[in-house]
């Protein structure tokens, strides 16, 4: 007997539209991922960078540099430098370089 799930017609069709799939799905991904980053917060991207493992040099008002890796708190970043941590808040922070 003939299984109509792997008719000839029907097995082009399943290809297209599951091509069509992962393509409607890359796109959403994408989107997805555009919208996340334009509507994250300098904390939200701190985050990322502290689960990812990123080292960071953030400096500050003052000028001074602080680089190693990052433990996120509500209202400050505590960075891990060779010469011990530094608390830095969220306030002070004039720019941050994910190395």
């Amino acid at each position: 007997m003939f299984d109509e799930m792997f008719h000839p017609d029907l097995v082009e069709t399943g290809r297209v539209l599951s091509h069509r799939l992962d393509q409607v799905l890359e796109a959403e991904q994408r989107a997805a991922a555009i919208a996340a980053r334009r509507l994250s917060t300098l904390r939200d991207r701190l985050l990322d960078a502290e689960d990812r493992g990123v080292v960071v040099a953030v400096h500050t008002r003052d000028g001074r540099p602080a680089e190693g890796a990052p433990a996120v708190a509500l209202d400050h970043i505590e960075v891990a430098t060779p010469s011990g941590a530094v608390l830095i808040p969220f306030t002070e922070i004039t720019r941050v370089e994910l190395r």
